[in-house]
């Protein structure tokens, strides 16, 4: 399941002139008062993806919507009722009929009407890659990762044999499946490389932290065993990263409560040196780092894929926790008594 929070409607009226697609139904336990239908459209220069406005409704009351629109050839669009999506393909002359219970959304999704056949077969086939993915994310770090490419290899070789099957029964299905099978592929190497990553990093815990070092504000060398003594957090950023920006005040907030007692250290890396000088600076962390190109493969062993990223250490320079949660969370106090 999908949670959509901000959608850039773009109108395309002129298009969608006369309407001869419905697709109405009834919302029980609604969270918003209007859904919508839009698609998606790759239609920018780098090749990003917008999403463009098709019909909306307002949900009455007793849950009911409908809307329509006008179609010249079987598209996928996206029903979006203000807190979740899922994906409805719609032919010319459609009528369908969509009822859902938000308690749980895609398991009580259920289609009637004029070109509902395919469009339940999509509910399955959602549901279906949902348990096989959650299935394989319940595996524990200590699993043999054998185990799980096992797992993985023969739920998706079922999938896709059923995605096939499918494509036989409902043709129309067709594009839909080749799309399916294209981002199966894509899943499993996420999945696998998610896995070994936990795995490593789990296996982190307990072992000694890198002495790494970087250089200070000022440009002189600084290690991080010049922080042995107290539990230390460290925060890995950059200059262009957005969500790191975005916890700086909770770290900040963190440090100004607790800095007598913890070291707070600010990394910066891939960015410039000049640029994070400044941010740093304006930031005004009491504890602040920088790691260059070369400085950066000193910490490979943290397999540090993206950032935010947070690492506990103990008095001793212990890893306590590889992959720590966020400042803003509230949840990374736990490690400071």
């Amino acid at each position: 399941m999908t949670k959509i929070f901000t959608i850039a409607f773009l109108s395309i009226t002129s298009v969608y002139a006369q309407n001869n697609t419905f697709l109405k139904g009834k919302i029980t336990n609604q969270t918003h008062n209007k859904c919508f239908l839009y698609v998606f459209k790759a239609d920018k220069p780098d090749g990003q993806m917008s999403q463009i406005f098709l019909d909306s409704s307002d949900v009455k009351k007793d849950g009911t919507f409908s809307m329509a629109i006008n179609l010249k050839e079987a598209t996928e669009v996206i029903f979006y009722d203000g807190n979740e999506q899922t994906t409805v393909l719609l032919n010319p002359n459609d009528d369908i009929n969509l009822t859902l219970n938000t308690k749980l959304f895609d398991e009580t999704i259920m289609y009637t009407g004029k070109g509902s056949e395919k469009n339940n077969v999509i509910k399955n086939i959602t549901i279906t890659e949902e348990i096989i993915n959650n299935s394989a994310f319940a595996y524990n770090t200590d699993t043999d990762t054998s185990v799980v490419f096992s797992y993985m290899r023969e739920a998706y070789g079922n999938f896709k044999s059923v995605l096939e099957d499918y494509r036989k029964e409902i043709p129309e299905l067709n594009n839909y499946i080749d799309s399916k099978l294209k981002s199966a592929d894509q899943t499993v190497n996420y999945i696998k490389d998610n896995f070994v990553f936990t795995k490593k990093i789990a296996n982190l815990i307990g072992t000694d932290g890198i002495n790494f070092e970087g250089v200070d504000l000022k440009g002189k060398k600084i290690k991080i065993s010049a922080f042995k003594g107290k539990i230390t957090v460290l925060d890995f950023w950059a200059t262009w990263c957005g969500p790191c920006k975005a916890e700086m005040p909770s770290f900040k907030a963190l440090e100004e409560k607790y800095g007598a007692d913890i070291n707070f250290v600010s990394v910066g890396l891939f960015c410039e040196n000049d640029k994070w000088v400044k941010m740093a600076t304006d930031y005004g962390f009491k504890n602040n780092m920088f790691l260059g190109k070369e400085e950066e493969k000193q910490i490979s062993n943290y397999d540090v894929k993206f950032i935010p990223r947070y690492i506990v250490l103990d008095k001793n320079q212990k890893v306590i926790d590889a992959l720590a949660p966020r400042p803003s969370s509230g949840d990374l106090q736990k490690y400071f008594k």
